[in-house]
C-alpha cells in the first residue's frame, strides 16, 4: 500500500529537502507532494513576506515570477491564498497548468477562482461567499463579523455552483 502526504504549507527549501530525504531513503515516512510557501495577495498591514510561509504578490507578474520560481525549485504543485484577486490568481494557475501540475488552496469567493483557473478549491468559505445573495450579510462575511457563514448561503444557488464545478473540473476538499 501506498500511503501519500500533501504538505500545503512550509517554507519551501525545507519541505523540499523533507522532501527528497523521503525519495532518497534517509529517512522513512509516506510519500510526500509539496507547494512550499503560499502565494498571497495584498492584505493591509501584514509585511510583504509573512511568517516564512506566504508571500504577498502586489501585480499579476509579481504573482507569474514567484509562481516560476516555486516550479523551478521543484515544488509539485502551487498554494494560493485568499488574499488574491481574480487577476493575481490566474497568472499563478497559468503557470502550474504551463508546467503540468496544479494550483491548490484558499480563495476568496468560488465563482471567482473557477473564472481564474483553479481546479482546487479548500474550505467552505469560497462556497459560502458565492452562494450568499444578501449583500449586507456577504459584507459581515467579508468583515469577519458573520459567525457561521455557512447557515446563510441560499441553497437555491447550490446546483448552478456544483455544475461551474463539474463542467471545470472543480475538486473540493
Amino acid at each position: 500500500m501506498l500511503f501519500r502526504s500533501y504538505d500545503l504549507s512550509n517554507p519551501t527549501d525545507w519541505i523540499i529537502g523533507q522532501r527528497d530525504a523521503l525519495k532518497k531513503g534517509k529517512i522513512k515516512g509516506p510519500r510526500m507532494f509539496v507547494t512550499g510557501e503560499i502565494i498571497d495577495g495584498p492584505e493591509e498591514g501584514a509585511d510583504e513576506r509573512r511568517d516564512g510561509y506566504r508571500t504577498q504578490v502586489n501585480t499579476p507578474e509579481e504573482a507569474r515570477t514567484l509562481a516560476r520560481n516555486l516550479l523551478a525549485r521543484g515544488v509539485d504543485a502551487i498554494k494560493v491564498y485568499q488574499n488574491l484577486t481574480p487577476e493575481l490568481l490566474r497568472p499563478a494557475v497559468e503557470e502550474a497548468h504551463r508546467a503540468g501540475t496544479e494550483a491548490v488552496g484558499h480563495s476568496h469567493d468560488a465563482r471567482e477562482a473557477i473564472g481564474a483557473g483553479l481546479r482546487f478549491i479548500e474550505h467552505t468559505t469560497p462556497i459560502a461567499h458565492s452562494t450568499i445573495d444578501d449583500p449586507e450579510k456577504l459584507k459581515a462575511m467579508d468583515a469577519g463579523r458573520l459567525r457561521n457563514p455557512e447557515a446563510d448561503m441560499n441553497t437555491a444557488l447550490f446546483p448552478p455552483l456544483i455544475e461551474l464545478m463539474l463542467k471545470n473540473g472543480v475538486y473540493y476538499r
